[in-house]
């Protein structure tokens, strides 16, 4: 895999030289241990931030159009968080 970025404890972008991935964190069943699956393909970075994105809200059981913002904001800080560079994240001041 060429890209790997841990968008939080579940979920992470990967690639590969053909396409981009949105990966799952699991339990593989045979051997217990934790590893990360693809979920998705894409063809383009913007293809694949977009769906987690829109897979985001699917998932947040927001009831009314205030909670759904809400979690669209929540998820944009999310991505924003996991494709910053941890040296900006760190900076005081």
């Amino acid at each position: 895999m060429s890209v790997f970025i841990k968008i939080n404890e579940t979920t992470a972008i990967g690639s590969d030289t053909y396409q981009w991935k949105l990966l799952h964190r699991i339990t593989n069943k045979k051997t217990g241990k934790e590893e990360w699956r693809a979920a998705t393909f894409y063809t383009t970075l913007e293809q694949l931030l977009n769906g987690w994105i829109e897979a985001d809200l699917r998932a947040s059981d927001a009831q009314s159009i205030a909670e759904l913002r809400v979690a669209h904001e929540n998820a944009i800080v999310s991505l924003s968080q996991a494709l910053t560079p941890l040296n900006k994240r760190l900076r005081v001041g």
